[in-house]
């Protein structure tokens, strides 16, 4: 099987833009990019099923920065990256809750 397009309605992301990937759960992989409108995006798939994309955030980021991604226990699955003002923000969810963004110190 080659590659899926997951994003062919509109221009998603910046050619060449960071993307990170991590398991979320042991049934979803997920990946985390910010699109070229600045807004943090997270792709995902369950099992073999379809890939799916939901925005997290609003659009404080500069478009295609890097993203680093890591487990930061067994339930929690945490993003890093900096936003237009130069913050660092972590994006994080819990097990298959929803995705939450908070500007870190």
């Amino acid at each position: 099987m080659g590659a899926v397009e997951i994003a062919r309605s509109m221009p998603f992301a910046r050619p060449g833009g960071a993307v990170a990937m991590a398991k979320q759960t042991n049934d979803i992989l997920s990946g985390l990019l910010v699109d070229q409108e600045g807004f943090l995006d997270v792709a995902f798939v369950v099992g073999t099923g379809a890939w799916q994309v939901a925005r997290i955030s609003g659009p404080s980021f500069p478009p295609g920065a890097g993203v680093a991604m890591a487990k930061q226990t067994n339930d929690i699955l945490s993003g890093l990256l900096v936003d237009k003002e130069g913050f660092l923000n972590v994006a994080f969810v819990a097990g298959t809750g929803a995705w939450q963004v908070a500007r870190a110190l």
